[in-house]
């Protein structure tokens, strides 16, 4: 792990909070209140997601593949949802059998590759839904507020089994 691994997740909440507080962290409270069952979070970064999950979540998994990010995630875990867990893993290597979990969430991913450690928020993340087989619902994109234009695009809605 380098330097700048270190940092990054050191500045990450305080460089994202003027956009936080611009907008999305009401969008987050209303993605995440349709979460239920076992659920899955891919690249939990710091858990700004974690305190916004509803009692109707019986199961929370949070994965971040940046170990970190996964250090500044386990407090809020142990302080909000103490008995949620967290694993070390990248969305493209996950230990567990497709099918197993009734919601799955992928939030904050606002910096490109190069700067974000891995994360891609402009690949074409509504069309990879659809290809896997999924329907989007109620989808909406747009710019994260007051962030940089480097992060864009953000995409927001739901992916349903169809049917």
């Amino acid at each position: 792990m380098s330097l700048y691994d270190r940092l990054f997740a050191r500045v990450y909440d305080r460089s994202m909070a003027g956009s936080e507080e611009a907008g999305p962290t009401e969008k987050r409270v209303a993605l995440l209140a349709a979460a239920t069952g076992r659920v899955l979070e891919l690249g939990a970064g710091t858990g700004l997601n974690v305190v916004h999950y509803p009692p109707a979540v019986r199961e929370l998994v949070l994965t971040e593949p940046d170990e970190p990010m996964l250090r500044r995630l386990a407090p809020r875990v142990a302080a909000s949802r103490p008995r949620a867990s967290t694993i070390c893993a990248p969305a493209e290597q996950l230990p567990f059998e497709a099918g197993s979990f009734d919601t799955v969430v992928s939030t904050l991913t606002p910096i490109w590759r190069r700067i974000g450690r891995g994360c891609h928020p402009n690949r074409a993340t509504a069309a990879a839904i659809e290809a896997a087989g999924l329907e989007l619902d109620d989808l909406q994109r747009g710019r994260f507020p007051q962030a940089p234009r480097f992060v864009e695009p953000l995409a927001m809605g739901a992916a349903v089994k169809p049917g």
